[in-house]
């Protein structure tokens, strides 16, 4: 028999889920079937995987050790070689710059590629502020996701009970995103663009034609021209995957360098004249509007962050730099 102690900050959450995280090795599947042969108890009592765990709890695990050593996920040390730039940073968050090229989480589990998430492990670790241990259910981790080659702000969770905030209000709407974009050919007023987002799972494509998929909306307006370009400023109104880039295709005004859904011919021009080889796409400014929980005391506040270095560039050259905060 294993037992685990459910650690401070861990609480709050179901036994199964709990269970999948320490026993990593273990498929959900069998850590049902675990907790329907009575083999897991919670605090010595008959337990049930929709029980709600709280900090101090004891899980026991009524199968040999060695079977359960080989279901639990061994703790490993964070390393990375990269750094990760904080925006802001407190006891229970940190809003992050994400750099293009750059993962924010593993493609597939346990994958060992450099991404931001691995970075902000690596970070809180060396200041003493996460220490993977056995038995824990829960790390770090970035709430929301930007594809590779978009850059900006991405909002990270250092608990569980913040991580499950951060989660509930990017569900619900409440994290205001503005995006930063250089869009193909001119965009004279603000457009509101609603319609449906469809999801090809061969291709990974997302196209935004037609009434099927699920519903998505943004808006997006003109704050600066460049020689064939608009610079535009964009409100996600939605979340949907790749919304902003096949949203572009779709009204005629493609990301500059998107190698998905942008113009072939244009961005040859652009990865032989600028360097650029990636979307001109960047998050630039987030608004918490959580007004309840436990990170309510945010609520109100917003963070910003310039574009990387290359897109700045590009826009001081073409002379398009956008006015500072135009709405």
């Amino acid at each position: 028999m294993r037992e685990f102690e459910v650690l401070q900050g861990e609480g709050g959450r179901r036994l199964d889920k709990h269970l999948s995280k320490i026993l990593g090795n273990a498929p959900m599947p069998l850590v049902q079937k675990f907790l329907r042969k009575k083999l897991i108890k919670l605090n010595g009592a008959k337990a049930n995987g929709q029980d709600m765990i709280q900090d101090g709890d004891r899980i026991q695990v009524w199968l040999s050790d060695d079977f359960v050593g080989e279901l639990v996920t061994a703790p490993k040390e964070p390393q990375s070689s990269g750094n990760i730039r904080a925006v802001y940073e407190d006891a229970d968050i940190l809003v992050a710059n994400k750099p293009p090229g750059l993962l924010t989480q593993p493609s597939k589990p346990g994958g060992e590629e450099d991404t931001l998430n691995r970075r902000l492990l690596a970070y809180l670790a060396k200041k003493g502020q996460f220490t993977p241990r056995e038995g824990s259910a829960f790390a770090p981790a970035c709430c929301n996701r930007l594809d590779r080659n978009t850059s900006g702000l991405v909002m990270c969770a250092k608990n569980l009970a913040a991580s499950q905030e951060l989660s509930k209000a990017f569900a619900q709407g409440k994290v205001n995103k503005i995006y930063i974009a250089a869009m193909l050919g001119r965009i004279d007023k603000e457009q509101l663009l609603e319609g449906f987002i469809d999801r090809n799972e061969e291709t990974f494509e997302s196209l935004a034609s037609g009434d099927a998929g699920k519903p998505a909306a943004m808006r997006v307006w003109p704050v600066a021209y460049g020689q064939g370009f608009t610079v535009a400023r964009i409100q996600l109104l939605t979340g949907r995957t790749h919304q902003i880039r096949a949203f572009g295709k779709e009204m005629g005004h493609p990301i500059l360098g998107d190698p998905k859904y942008g113009d072939a011919s244009e961005n040859a021009r652009l990865a032989r004249v600028h360097g650029v080889r990636y979307q001109l796409l960047h998050a630039e400014k987030m608004t918490y509007n959580a007004d309840e929980g436990k990170l309510k005391g945010l609520c109100g506040m917003e963070w910003e962050a310039p574009p990387h270095g290359l897109f700045m560039k590009f826009l001081e050259k073409e002379n398009a730099v956008p006015k500072a905060r135009i709405r």
